[in-house]
């Protein structure tokens, strides 16, 4: 049987609580479509690899430090979680704009490491070795991104309404891009 929502769209009968919901099933799709490119990277990096043209640099030592906020940034988001969970909004706004905050410092990170490398004179047409590394920074910094701009909306959807039910399920499917 079918029946038409107040908006006039014709909807199914069935439970009205579906297993997976629609964000999670785009976050979901956009995160295997991530995970293929990145491993067809790292499968064309093992192959390219063994090339006679192959120069080893050695990378800046900010590296170091700007994974170790990404690490940093993943805890905080699961701070946010569980304050959202207990009912505490402001503290989840919180530790939600540190993610974001800690999201920018490592893309800054990641630049710096660009300018360090730039002025040692590698740039990516230097060897693969350094091609490898500029494309496969960049796609991170993209793919980071993305998950800048969702923790900008959440953030803001958290200092309209901590209450609505959909930000639980915003800031799970923000956290599962986050994580990955």
């Amino acid at each position: 049987m079918r029946d038409t929502s107040r908006h006039g769209a014709v909807v199914a009968d069935g439970p009205s609580n579906p297993s997976v919901s629609t964000g999670q099933l785009t976050v979901l799709a956009i995160l295997a479509t991530a995970g293929m490119l990145f491993a067809g990277f790292a499968s064309a990096y093992l192959v390219r690899r063994e090339g006679t043209d192959w120069v080893h640099q050695s990378l800046p030592a900010i590296l170091i430090f700007s994974t170790l906020i990404l690490l940093i940034s993943s805890g905080t988001l699961e701070i946010s979680r569980a304050a959202l969970r207990r009912g505490e909004s402001v503290v989840a706004r919180l530790w939600t704009a540190t993610t974001l905050m800690l999201g920018l410092a490592f893309l800054a990170g990641q630049l710096s490491a660009w300018r360090q490398l730039e002025a040692q004179g590698v740039y990516l047409p230097t060897n693969p070795y350094a091609s490898f590394f500029y494309v496969l920074t960049a796609a991170h910094g993209l793919h980071l991104g993305g998950g800048i701009v969702a923790l900008a909306y959440l953030l803001w959807r958290l200092r309209r309404s901590a209450w609505d039910p959909a930000i639980r399920e915003l800031l799970r499917n923000c956290a599962t891009y986050w994580h990955f």
